[in-house]
């Protein structure tokens, strides 16, 4: 899983972030430049900082690793709002999807890319958006919820 930090943030630490290892028994994500690191630091706190392990300055939460961080030390400044990132797959004329109840795309050129959402709000839905017409067809699944987007 990935992780999106957003926010208006002194220094700049916005940006994707992907799992690279553990540090202190949990997962450690990197900033895609290898500038920042999301890490657990023992006393339950959730860490952005420059460098893995490094808690002079950044931005802090208590668990769960998603939500807002506050900033702590100098010159650091703004909210860091940190969100898991959504799942895409982009294809080109079409997408085969096999798994349990979810149907095939194969060659369909009106499917242009697929997106896999989590969460219990959107669990048990398929979304596909017909790239010709534009409409929205919407299909009840029990396990994963798949959204399919036409250009």
């Amino acid at each position: 899983m990935d992780l999106i930090v957003t926010g208006t943030l002194s220094p700049d630490a916005t940006g994707t972030y992907s799992e690279n290892g553990t540090y202190n028994g949990q997962p450690a994500y990197e900033r895609a430049d290898g500038a920042y690191w999301i890490w657990f630091l023992p006393g339950d706190f959730w860490l952005i900082t420059i460098g893995k392990g490094n808690a002079n300055q950044g931005w802090y939460t208590s668990p769960p690793i998603t939500g807002s961080y506050t900033a702590f030390g100098i010159g650091v400044t703004g909210t860091a709002t940190v969100a898991v990132a959504p799942v895409t797959a982009p294809v080109s004329g079409g997408i085969t999807i096999n798994h349990g109840t979810v149907p095939s795309y194969e060659n369909n050129p009106a499917v242009m890319s697929a997106e896999i959402l989590c969460g219990d709000r959107l669990a048990g839905c398929l979304t596909c958006r017909d790239r010709l017409t534009g409409e929205i067809e919407i299909e009840e699944r029990l396990t994963a919820c798949l959204k399919i987007t036409g250009a």
